[in-house]
C-alpha cells in the first residue's frame, strides 16, 4: 500500500519529507510535468508481508505529516486509512443492524405513539436522523440552552452578573433532558451506547466517509464498537429469552397444533413483533410461543391457529380473553399474504 502528499516544491521541505523513509518504509518525490512548483511525496509500504504492520508504518508517517506539516501538505491517497476503515465497515453495519434490530422491538413493547412514530421506517431514514431522534432533546434541552446561549447581556444570570464558566456549568447541569432513548430503553444495565453515543456516531461517520484515520483511532473504534454490538445483541437476546419459554404440560401440545398450520416463513422482524406484541399486551401470559422463533409464521396462519386452540391459548394466558387480544393484535401486526 501507499499513501501520496501534494505540497508546494521547496528543496529543503523535500529533503525533509525523503527524511521520514524507514528501513521498510520507501518514500520518492516527483514533480508534476508543466507545474514545477508542485511536488508529490509517495511512501510506499509494499515491502512489508503484514498488512497490519503496513498500514501502522505508513499510518505513523502520516501522524507526522498531519502534526508537524499541517497545512503544507494535501493528502492525495491513503491506503493506510482505506486498510483501517475497511476492517472497521464489518462492525459498523453489524452495528446499525442492530440497533434497528432493538429499536423496532422496544418501539413494539411501548405504547408511546410519538415513539412508534419516530421508530417507523428505520431502514428509509439515515443515521444521523436516527442518531438525532434518539439521543438529541430538540424540544427542551436544546431550546432551553439556546435560549441561555442568546440571552440579552443586561440580564442576569441564575441570579448572578455576567457568565461565568461555573455558573454556565452549573445552570447546565440543572436543567432537565428527556431524549426518546430513555423512553424506549427501561432495562437496568447501564448502556454503552447511551454513554457514549457521540463517541460512536463520531467513529462511524469517520469511517463512512473515508476520513484519515490511524492505527490508535483504529483500535479505540474497534473496541468501542464489540462493546456496544455485544450490549445491543444481549439486549435483543434477554428480550427473546423472555418470549420463548413454556409450561412442559403445554409445549409439546402448542407445537404439534402450530406444526399443523404452518406454511412459508415470515421474516424475523415479523416474528420479533408477535413475540414483542404478547409482552406489551398481556403481561399475565406465562409464557410466550417458542415455536413462532422455529417456525414459520402467516396471517392465516395465526386466525386458522387462534380459532382451532381457543381453549390451549386461554389455559397459557390464565384468563377467557385471550382469544379476544390473540387474533386482533396478530392481524394488526401481520399484513395480509
Amino acid at each position: 500500500m501507499i499513501n501520496s502528499y501534494l505540497y508546494d516544491s521547496d528543496s529543503k521541505v523535500s529533503k525533509e519529507l525523503l527524511g521520514l523513509q524507514t528501513k521498510n518504509v520507501l518514500a520518492k518525490v516527483i514533480s508534476i510535468e508543466g507545474h514545477s512548483n508542485l511536488s508529490i511525496v509517495i511512501y510506499d509500504g509494499n515491502s512489508i508481508p503484514r498488512q497490519d504492520i503496513e498500514a501502522k508504518r505508513l499510518a505513523d508517517i502520516h501522524c507526522i505529516l498531519e502534526k508537524d506539516y499541517s497545512g503544507r501538505v494535501k493528502v492525495l491517497k491513503c491506503e493506510s486509512a482505506e486498510f483501517y476503515c475497511k476492517k472497521l465497515f464489518p462492525s459498523i453495519c453489524k452495528f446499525e443492524g442492530n440497533l434497528r434490530h432493538l429499536l423496532y422491538l422496544l418501539v413494539a413493547m411501548s405504547n408511546d405513539p410519538e415513539a412508534r412514530n419516530t421508530i417507523a421506517d428505520l431502514d428509509q431514514k439515515d443515521f444521523g436522523t436516527i442518531f438525532d431522534a434518539l439521543f438529541i432533546d430538540r424540544d427542551g434541552f436544546t431550546k432551553d440552552l439556546e435560549a441561555l446561549v442568546n440571552r440579552r447581556k443586561d440580564t442576569a444570570f441564575g441570579g448572578k452578573p455576567g457568565l461565568s464558566k461555573i455558573a454556565v456549568l452549573q445552570y447546565v447541569q440543572a436543567m432537565d433532558e428527556h431524549v426518546l432513548w430513555d423512553k424506549l430503553y427501561t432495562g437496568s444495565k447501564d448502556l454503552t451506547l447511551r454513554r457514549r453515543f457521540e463517541d460512536v456516531r463520531t467513529a462511524r461517520n469517520d469511517v463512512m466517509h473515508g476520513h484519515y484515520i490511524g492505527k490508535d483511532f483504529f483500535d479505540e473504534a474497534a473496541e468501542l464498537f464489540s462493546t456496544v454490538n455485544d450490549e445491543l445483541e444481549h439486549e435483543i437476546d434477554s428480550i427473546r429469552t423472555k418470549t420463548i419459554s413454556l409450561p412442559e404440560e403445554f409445549s409439546s401440545q402448542f407445537n404439534l397444533a402450530l406444526s399443523a398450520f404452518v406454511d412459508q416463513a415470515t421474516a424475523q422482524q415479523i416474528r420479533d413483533a408477535i413475540a414483542a406484541s404478547y409482552i406489551a399486551n398481556s403481561p399475565g401470559l406465562i409464557g410466550s410461543i417458542k415455536s413462532l422463533y422455529g417456525l414459520g409464521v402467516s396471517k392465516s396462519l395465526v386466525e386458522q391457529l387462534a380459532k382451532a386452540n381457543a381453549s390451549l391459548l386461554s389455559g397459557l394466558a390464565g384468563s377467557s380473553n385471550t382469544l379476544e387480544f390473540f387474533t386482533p393484535n396478530i392481524n394488526k401486526l401481520i399484513s395480509e399474504e
